[in-house]
């Protein structure tokens, strides 16, 4: 009995020496808790603030995420969130013009300002008057997207973040242009009562950033079209008094269009602010007529056909004089690269002269293979061909780094389709289509398929009796279109259906 009541003594201690243990671990443990969930605490305030100030994000953005979802499916809850956050999305203008706050404006004496006027009124109020200039503004430079202040950017497919928001290729396969036959319609003519009863179209040329066309001839006139391919409404006519127009081209920006005859002089129309400014005779150039010239396409020179093979180069910012420079014969046809780095010149010897135009020096010359007259130039935009027409009709083709390191290089291609003095040649921005022309032959235009340098069999059609002698020819920006003035007064307009690369 004795040993059975010491063995449940020992029992019983371990047993309460096991409860004592047990409490104690879990008191211990206990603690440990307690200390890691004050340290989460404390952790997750500092990076997400309180707890309520969690839920209260929580829910916002719940709320938020629920209405651009809403918003993708009706119209309603989109324009809804996009009033909630006008604030945000509504742009500011860069600048506000002080003269702009003017409450009324004279027109009636002002002749800068009498085309905006309205009737026989005196005086415009301020906010008519410079709506009445933004839409002339619209009508000859255009109104892009970027530049309106009330452009929703934030669903639009042009803006940067839409772009990252997709991922796939940008990119789409585009088919060259086809050989053979030439898809093209011909489409209703720019016409006004100036340009039908004005004679011969001297000049004919697309705007180098907006759907606008510019007719120019010995009416003294320089009208200018908006393109549309079916309208083609009038944007408006510049009258240069006692200057027969015999030559007018876009400057590089767009904003001035230059004007030569046969006079000493020449004349530029500023579009911004409207005005005809006059160039005097430079005795410089010992010539009493600069009636041709060509831009330069990066904008900086203007290059005029002086006699004795000298060409005139004058700033195209300033309209000075800067150089002149002298080739053997006579200047017929002046040509310029793509970067404008780089000028040609063709005449009555046969050679073809390039000038560098960083030192204004000749760097070489070649013999045009069998011409004994040259009467054009030109070379493709991406640098590949150079295209030399002769007085017998003749073109030739030739590869442009064969023409910079020989005298004498040999054609990839002789075109025999011309049979009369080929006047003007004319790439397409793509260089895939070359347009021939002669200013003595009644429909003397021919198109070159460059990658096959075929010529298209269907273009002009023989049974069109609208196109009569051509005298200047025009690319869109794009090749979209094209255009030929003729002796007659009118500029045919034709617009291609197949995909130009």
């Amino acid at each position: 009995m004795l040993r059975l009541s010491r063995k449940q003594d020992r029992k019983r201690n371990a047993i309460q020496d096991g409860s004592s243990a047990r409490k104690w671990k879990k008191a211990t443990l206990g603690s440990s808790d307690k200390e890691k969930d004050r340290i989460e605490r404390k952790l997750e305030k500092i990076v997400f603030g309180a707890e309520e100030e969690l839920i209260d994000h929580l829910v916002k953005e719940k709320k938020t995420f629920q209405a651009r979802k809403s918003g993708k499916n009706t119209h309603s809850d989109r324009s809804k969130t996009s009033s909630e956050s006008s604030n945000k999305e509504l742009r500011k203008p860069a600048w506000v013009d002080e003269d702009d706050a003017t409450d009324s404006v004279r027109v009636s004496h002002d002749k800068d300002k009498q085309e905006l006027q309205r009737g026989e009124e005196k005086v415009v109020e301020g906010k008519e008057f410079h709506s009445r200039i933004r839409n002339k503004f619209d009508k000859m430079v255009g109104n892009p997207d970027w530049a309106r202040l009330d452009a929703d950017f934030a669903g639009s497919d042009d803006s940067d973040e839409e772009l990252l928001h997709h991922t796939g290729s940008y990119l789409t396969t585009s088919e060259s242009l086809p050989k053979g036959l030439l898809q093209i319609k011909m489409c209703p003519s720019p016409k006004s009562e100036e340009t039908s009863a004005g004679g011969q179209l001297k000049c004919v040329e697309f705007h180098p950033t907006a759907q606008v066309m510019l007719l120019a001839g010995m009416n003294k006139r320089v009208t200018l079209f908006q393109v549309d391919g079916k309208h083609n409404p009038k944007i408006e006519s510049i009258f240069f008094e006692q200057f027969p127009i015999h030559c007018a081209h876009f400057s590089k920006d767009g904003n001035e269009v230059i004007v030569g005859s046969k006079c000493g002089h020449f004349y530029y129309y500023d579009m911004i602010a409207g005005k005809i400014i006059r160039v005097p005779w430079n005795r410089a150039t010992e010539q009493a007529e600069l009636k041709r010239f060509e831009v330069s396409p990066d904008g900086q020179i203007l290059a005029f056909y002086g006699t004795y093979g000298r060409i005139h180069l004058f700033s195209a910012k300033t309209k000075e004089l800067i150089s002149t420079l002298t080739m053997n014969g006579s200047v017929d046809s002046i040509s310029f690269s793509a970067d404008g780095q780089q000028m040609l010149t063709h005449g009555d010897n046969g050679k073809v002269y390039l000038w560098d135009m960083n030192s204004r020096r000749c760097v070489h010359k070649f013999l045009d293979d069998g011409c004994l007259q040259g009467t054009s130039v030109a070379m493709s935009p991406n640098g590949q061909y150079i295209v030399c027409g002769s007085s017998s009709g003749v073109v030739n083709v030739y590869n442009a780094s064969a023409c910079e390191s020989s005298a004498a290089p040999k054609p990839l291609k002789i075109i025999l389709n011309m049979t009369k003095p080929v006047t003007d040649l004319r790439f397409n921005y793509s260089s895939e289509m070359l347009s021939m022309l002669s200013n003595t032959k009644e429909r003397g235009v021919k198109m070159v398929h460059m990658p096959s340098l075929t010529v298209f069999s269907n273009f002009p059609d023989v049974r069109d009796v609208t196109m009569r002698v051509p005298l200047c020819q025009d690319f869109s920006l794009n090749s979209g279109y094209f255009t030929v003035g003729d002796h007659k007064g009118q500029a045919l307009l034709f617009r291609y259906e197949e995909s130009i690369n």
